[in-house]
């Protein structure tokens, strides 16, 4: 009789302690998930500050040439804008939410409108036209709200270059011997250098849906005509022809 007396407080406190065991774990959980949802929203807090995107753009370019020797390859000092394009991709890395890096691959339009002089047509302007490939490695940049402002260096290599030319009849062809080949060792004619280097900068706005607007200044520091030769062909000009690229760029875009 005095066993079972016991058995219904047994089973009382058998309950208590269940009861008591299962709010420890619900509490647990409750810290767990806690826990775990702080954990996320720390990590995408991170993501959104070191994430890289991807943009796409293109646009008008107008390039010209400066340098104090322009008259040494061409008829005259004087050189005049020419229209051109460009079209590339850019990855910005965010690395904070004020400092930026850009980094972008590119083809590019340069060159000018020069004078040139022949026997037949006398003094006329002609086009010298060129692409280049740019590649800019590494960009500093400022961001505030969607505006951003960015200095950094560029390399290019050349692609295709042309030259107008008069025959004799007026029309115009287009002389490509001003890109050089392996035959012109420079005693006749001269050509373009294959490789271009300088820096750029320029300011960008992206709205909220993506569609970005800048504009960008090139600025060439490489002599951009070749004349390796000149102490082989005794030339009195023994050093560079200072001649050098520069353009003005007008985009329009998309940021992913």
């Amino acid at each position: 009789m005095q066993y079972r007396c016991f058995l219904p407080l047994t089973l009382f406190l058998a309950v208590v302690l269940w009861s008591t065991d299962v709010g420890r774990a619900q509490t647990t959980t409750d810290t767990s998930m806690a826990s775990t949802l702080a954990q996320h929203a720390a990590l995408d807090e991170l993501c959104s500050i070191g994430r890289v995107r991807l943009g796409i753009y293109g646009g008008y370019t107008r390039a010209n040439l400066y340098g104090d020797e322009l008259d040494f390859m061409f008829a005259s000092q004087e050189a005049s804008w020419l229209p051109s394009f460009h079209a590339g991709l850019c990855v910005y890395s965010e690395l904070q939410e004020l400092f930026w890096l850009r980094h972008e691959l590119f083809v590019n339009g340069r060159g000018a409108l020069v004078q040139l002089r022949d026997s037949v047509q006398g003094l006329y302007s002609s086009a010298l036209t060129s692409y280049y490939l740019d590649f800019a490695p590494i960009s500093l940049t400022l961001h505030i709200s969607g505006l951003q402002a960015y200095l950094g260096p560029y390399i290019s290599a050349l692609l295709t270059a042309t030259l107008q030319r008069k025959k004799s009849d007026g029309s115009i062809v287009l002389d490509e011997s001003i890109f050089g080949d392996a035959s012109n060792n420079e005693s006749e004619s001269r050509y373009l250098q294959k490789l271009d280097a300088g820096f750029y900068a320029g300011i960008e706005y992206a709205f909220p849906f993506g569609l970005t607007l800048g504009v960008r200044y090139i600025h060439g520091l490489i002599d951009i005509v070749q004349f390796a030769n000149s102490y082989t062909l005794n030339h009195p000009k023994d050093d560079a022809i200072r001649i050098y690229n520069h353009a003005v760029m007008a985009s329009i875009g998309y940021r992913f």
